[in-house]
């Protein structure tokens, strides 16, 4: 589950994009997940909201890289809907933060990501 932290004012959407691999798949899946406002991104973390739950049905301990953003101009639709992986991403103005994580199955797993104002 995403939990994410944001102590600035910026408003907009938030997107949170995680690609899995594992040792066997270095390409083992991708997924995007949106939040329409900032003050229910980082309300999941209390469970308002409920967060995000992530998994890849890949092998277990898998690797996640994460990227969360937000998307300050409203450049995109909600949840990058029909936007490839790769352009949706974010902007050097956005406030953003990033992480890598050990994904364990049967586990309850957390992406800590702090956004930062740039």
């Amino acid at each position: 589950m995403d939990r994410l932290t944001y102590a600035g004012a910026a408003a907009g959407q938030v997107l949170v994009k995680v690609a899995y691999s594992s040792a066997a798949l270095p390409e083992a899946g991708q997924q995007i997940t949106a939040y329409p406002e900032v003050k229910l991104a980082i309300g999941s973390r209390e469970g308002t909201f409920g967060g995000a739950c992530w998994r890849s049905g890949i092998e277990r301990n898998e690797t996640a890289r994460a990227n969360a953003w937000i998307d300050v101009a409203g450049r995109f639709p909600l949840g990058c809907s029909g936007v490839s992986f790769q352009d949706c991403a974010p902007q050097p103005s956005d406030p953003q933060g990033q992480g890598t994580f050990e994904i364990r199955d049967f586990e309850q797993n957390y992406l800590d990501i702090v956004l930062k104002d740039p």
